[in-house]
């Protein structure tokens, strides 16, 4: 410890920390980022103008049909009679899987139970059902009927 020669207080040596010096840097950093940020509209602010809103009762609400999944000889998938092709090197499956967890979403909003019907050809690959049946799974479809194919 050694004394100050103008004030006679002991101080320690080495480093020491300046408060007003790192408020400083702090309040600069504030401003900082409150003049950097970009501000985002409030869903508030934008003016939509919604439908009224109305009650429904059970009865009112109309059912939902089912879903017709065909799986053909050479493993195309058609749901509802159009086929469901992957877009850009995405499996079919997968496009099959998000058309599926819309049909429950909206099965849901009219409270009825999403229900699938599946008809596989008897020459089409046992993987390729799997892999109808794992879309279905994976959009939270539980109830599915298994039709058989006539010729």
């Amino acid at each position: 410890m050694s004394k100050t020669p103008f004030t006679g207080i002991e101080q320690e040596k080495g480093p020491r920390l300046l408060m007003p010096a790192l408020i400083d840097v702090s309040f600069l950093l504030l401003i900082f980022f409150m003049v950097s940020a970009t501000l985002q509209r409030q869903e508030a602010d934008l003016r939509l103008q919604l439908p009224d809103i109305t009650l429904v009762t059970e009865g009112d609400m109309p059912a939902m049909e089912h879903m017709r999944i065909d799986i053909s000889d050479r493993g195309t998938i058609r749901l509802n009679r159009e086929p469901v092709v992957g877009h850009s090197g995405e499996p079919d499956t997968v496009v099959l899987a998000e058309r599926l967890a819309r049909y429950k979403g909206m099965a849901s909003a009219t409270r009825s139970r999403p229900r699938v019907v599946l008809r596989c050809a008897d020459a089409a690959s046992e993987q390729r059902f799997i892999d109808v049946l794992n879309a279905c799974t994976k959009a939270g479809i539980e109830s599915i009927q298994i039709a058989q194919v006539t010729p």
